[in-house]
Formats: C-alpha cells, structure tokens, sequence
C-alpha cells in the first residue's frame, strides 16, 4: 500500500493508492501542505494485516510517522519516503487562489500542475485547466500564488526554523529535483524531461532502490552527497523570514486574495520573456 499527497480541486490531501490509476494521481509537484486526517489510522490497519506500507510525504510528516508506528505491531513493514522540501503555503490561500481564478475565468478548474514540463524541467511553469476547456501558461514568475512561494511571503511560520534542513535524514528514501545537474558530467539524456535527485538513508531504503531496479527500467548513477545538495541549499538550512510576510498576511485576514494580488504582483510578461532570454543564452554559453 502507499501512502502520498493527491490534489483535489483545492487542497492536497494523503490518499491510500492500491493500483497504478491511483499511484499516477500523487505524481508531480504540489505547492502546498496536505491534509492527513484519518491516515495514520489507516497505515495502522495495513500494518496489523502485515502488509507492507511506503509513506511518502514533507520531512515533518515523515518524521511524525516513523515516531508514531517505530514501537508498534510490524514497523519493519513501513517505509518512508520524504521530499527535499522547500517549505509549504498556506492551504487557505491556495483555495482562495483557485475561487479567484475560477471567477475570473467562469469555470472550475478540473486540473492545476504546479510543475508543468511544457517549456523543460529546468523552466518552472505551471498550466491550470478549466472546465470549459480553457488553459493557462504560465512561467512561476507570472503566477501570484507562485511568486508567494518562490519569495517564502507565503509559508508557515514553521517553516523557517524547521529542524529538518539538514544532512541527517529523517526517512528512509530522500527524493528531489537534482538542481545544478547541468554542472556535472553524470547523464547524456536530456535532463529537461526531469532528473531527480535520490539519497538512500537506511537499510530499508536501500531495499526499496533494489526493487525499483528489478521492475523498472531506471537509469541510476552513484554522486557524492555534496553534489546531491548542489543548488538545493534550502533543504540543509532555514532562510530568514521575510520583513514582508507579517503584512502579507495581515493584507490577506483584512483585504483576502484581492488584496495581497494588488499589493504583491506576479512579473510582467515582458520583464518574463526577459528572464527567459538570459536564461537560454546562459545555457548556450555553457554548452
């Protein structure tokens, strides 16, 4: 049985998947902190019956179940899979992020990827669907809601003291994107279909990348833990609240959704396109 994080409509929740349908459902990024109510009573029930169970989740939620379920009945059955993670938004913001885009463009949205490939791994873009069949792309840079994020204005306060930034793992399997991978010699594929990063803690993980091995046909390639950590500095220490995010959300209790759209604005199109440019001529000045 595994345990991960699924998008409905507006909220992420921890889903029980038993078949691929449903495993293919908790694929893909999600910029948001996932509800877990009733899960841990049901990982407790696969547990009992002896069946073997893979949590995947933050490194917050993996270490509170590993504590929870490390002395009861066939703990040896549980793996845990955490996320280099990079801290989570407000859930309250995202649906009120989805009510504002679902009225201003008259439908609901059926389908939101926070981490659209469309434009290459390496170019973070996000593509919302609606009902009515129309489509939004957008570089994360365009987007409000992923402006927040990527300025940290929109995270727990949690989040920027977390005791989990740092080498000492908390599960038994690490996963994550491998930023900076373009700085090693270590693949000839083309990375913009996506490379992550796996860092194998336990002798249960290790289990897990064995089998994986046996049923899947995965290119793997030994790296040193510190160029596993290249550009993804976030996940072995916290960065500083900032000055902002006070009255970012003291905008959003008084003025809601409009308000912190007003006072905080995504990019341009044009300031976009040009970040863009400079990106593809880096690129090519390294090749």
């Amino acid at each position: 049985m595994v345990f991960g994080a699924v998008l409905v409509h507006d909220e992420v929740v921890h889903l029980k998947a038993t078949n691929e349908n449903e495993y293919t459902a908790m694929s893909g990024s999600k910029y948001l902190q996932s509800n877990l109510e009733g899960v841990y009573a049901q990982i407790a029930e696969e547990l009992n019956k002896n069946n073997k169970v893979l949590f995947m989740g933050c490194p917050c939620q993996c270490a509170a179940v590993d504590i929870n379920f490390k002395s009861k009945k066939n703990y040896e059955n549980l793996y845990v899979c955490e996320i280099l993670c990079h801290g989570v938004p407000s859930p309250g913001i995202f649906k009120d992020w989805i009510r504002f885009l679902e009225n201003k463009y008259n439908s609901s949205v059926v389908n939101y990827y926070f981490r659209s490939k469309k434009n290459g791994w390496s170019r973070p873009s996000i593509e919302i669907v609606f009902k009515n069949g129309k489509r939004i792309f957008q570089s994360h840079n365009e987007s409000y809601y992923h402006m927040w994020f990527g300025k940290h204005l929109s995270l727990r306060k949690s989040c920027y003291k977390c005791k989990y930034r740092n080498i000492k793992r908390v599960a038994d399997v690490t996963v994550g994107d491998f930023w900076g991978i373009k700085n090693l010699d270590v693949v000839d594929d083309d990375i913009e279909k996506g490379t992550s990063v796996l860092l194998i803690n336990t002798d249960k993980g290790q289990r897990l990348l064995d089998l994986a091995r046996e049923v899947n046909n995965v290119f793997l390639k030994e790296i040193s833990v510190d160029d596993a950590y290249i550009n993804n500095t976030p996940s072995l220490s916290n960065f500083s609240m900032p000055v902002e995010r006070e009255n970012f959300f003291d905008t959003y209790k008084t003025e809601h959704i409009e308000g912190i759209i007003k006072k905080y604005p995504a990019e341009n199109k044009v300031i976009s396109l040009l970040r863009k440019i400079k990106h593809t001529v880096k690129s090519t000045r390294k090749e």
